[in-house]
Parts: C-alpha cells; sequence; structure tokens
C-alpha cells in the first residue's frame, strides 16, 4: 500500500518533479500551492506525511502550516523543506528540516524513521 502524503510547495515546477519523484519510490502525493488549502486538507483527509515549503508566497508561512497540521493531526509526519538556511528553525519544534535540492530517499528515510506505516 502506498503512503499518502501531502505536498505544499508554491513552486509549480518543483512541485511537479517533486510528485513524480515519489510516485516512483511508493508515495500516493497530492500537491497543493497554499498553506490554507493545506490545512483544509489535512481537515478532511487521512494522509501518512506532509512535505511543506518553508516559504509559501501568500498566506500562512510553511511553519504556520506545520504547526497548525501536527494541532489537527498529531500522528502525521511533517517535513519541512528549504531553499535557504535551515538552521534558522527552531530545533525545539520537533519538526525535521531539510534544505532543497533534496534527494526523495532522504524524505522518505526521514518518514520511515518518523512513523509507523507500511512502506510500498
Amino acid at each position: 500500500m502506498k503512503r499518502k502524503m501531502l505536498l505544499v510547495e508554491d513552486n509549480v515546477l518543483l512541485a511537479e518533479v517533486v510528485v513524480d519523484a515519489f510516485d516512483l519510490i511508493g508515495f500516493d502525493v497530492h500537491g497543493v500551492q497554499h498553506g490554507t488549502d493545506a490545512i483544509a486538507l489535512a481537515q478532511d483527509r487521512d494522509f501518512d506525511a506532509a512535505l511543506i515549503d518553508l516559504e509559501l508566497g501568500e498566506g500562512p508561512t510553511g511553519l504556520e502550516v506545520a504547526t497548525a497540521i501536527q494541532k489537527l493531526r498529531p500522528d502525521m509526519v511533517v517535513v519541512l523543506s528549504t531553499g535557504y538556511d535551515a538552521s534558522t528553525v527552531d530545533p525545539e519544534l520537533g519538526v525535521p528540516v531539510v534544505g532543497k535540492p533534496y534527494r526523495p530517499d532522504e524524505i522518505a528515510r526521514l518518514l520511515t524513521e518518523h512513523t509507523s506505516a507500511p512502506t510500498a
């Protein structure tokens, strides 16, 4: 069974590449561009994990989205991604942060370390 991942990425071209890459390693990815859409989906659907861009264009920041999703779905694994300095994120938040560019297998490893969801 494929793990379900919510991708929150405002760069449409990058999101398309990420969706395709994660599909190849056994994830069913639903991508959105805006944080408000991500929060609404997290309320209505079951995802195993969320990969969230830290710097989103409109609406809430990636960190705000991650915090909201963790409150709604404490069992969902949340990973933040950034093209900037990942050390600016407070490590006490308990949210893994990966730098861009990242490899899908790196994210899959993080998800495996933080969840007991079945692999593909």
